[in-house]
């Protein structure tokens, strides 16, 4: 969840140190602010809907369904907020027609299903889409192409620019101030507070390390040029915190099956 606001320099220069805990990340989404955010979300679902000719009450009961599912308690981050954020990232591109529309509907169900405890939620994301959609025959190259980049957010990887472009804008709050990365990542960690500390921090640092070891983190040379340079001081900073915790926890003795679980979460 991204926060845009003034921090005295004292309170900012702790939060950069040690990250926020966990506590002190936004809650989930409360009953004012999930009205606002439905409603700002709402003008582009019917985007939706208009180019895709859907049925007026069936696509009501579409928009709910992802509403309900965005709103679930355990979404700190992966929330209304954040498709809110992506959808205003596709409005800064300027597409228009087939593509727009595709990185629009990306961006409602590319989290749709979001567990975790598992670690098939972009295939069921995906199933959660064709439910849906696959009546649309007309329209089975666009909802093929958002299955295909839902898909494609699992590793972050793509070959093809619309994909390309969407993981960039999925991925630009790793390039945020470092305040707003801050709370994302105490975001993150709550979302995964079922699992003991020692855990996450293992599999978060291998997502991390996975980031830092790509030649880049975005594709796209507007990404690269404007979130690249501070997504890796996160990343870095991060890590080092998250190896701080570790030492700290470095006498409990954790089974190796549990640790490769955690990672396998985590990445």
């Amino acid at each position: 969840m991204e926060l845009h606001q003034n921090h005295s320099v004292g309170s900012e220069k702790r939060s950069l140190k040690t990250f926020l805990n966990i506590d002190q990340c936004e809650p989930v989404l409360s009953a004012v602010d999930l009205a606002m955010e439905t409603k700002t979300i709402k003008k582009y679902w019917l985007e939706v809907v208009h180019y895709l000719d859907l049925a007026e009450n069936n696509e009501k009961l579409l928009f709910q369904d992802i509403v309900n599912n965005y709103s679930q308690k355990n979404r700190y981050y992966h929330n209304l907020n954040h498709i809110s954020t992506l959808l205003k990232l596709i409005d800064s591109q300027h597409l228009n027609g087939k593509d727009r529309i595709t990185l629009i509907l990306t961006a409602f169900y590319h989290d749709v299903v979001y567990d975790t405890k598992q670690s098939m939620n972009e295939s069921e994301s995906v199933v959660f889409l064709k439910r849906h959609f696959d009546h649309l025959i007309e329209h089975k190259v666009i909802i093929d192409d958002v299955a295909q980049i839902i898909i494609d957010t699992k590793n972050h990887q793509s070959e093809s620019f619309l994909s390309q472009l969407f993981l960039d804008m999925d991925l630009s709050i790793l390039g945020t101030d470092e305040v707003s990365y801050s709370v994302y990542s105490a975001s993150i960690q709550k979302e995964y507070q079922q699992i003991p500390v020692f855990l996450y921090h293992i599999g978060r640092n291998n997502f991390i390390r996975t980031m830092l070891k790509k030649g880049s983190i975005f594709y796209t040379q507007e990404f690269k040029n404007k979130y690249e340079k501070q997504a890796i001081q996160n990343l870095k900073n991060e890590l080092a915190n998250a190896q701080s915790s570790l030492k700290v926890c470095s006498s409990t003795k954790v089974p190796a099956t549990r640790k490769r679980r955690a990672v396998k979460i985590m990445a």
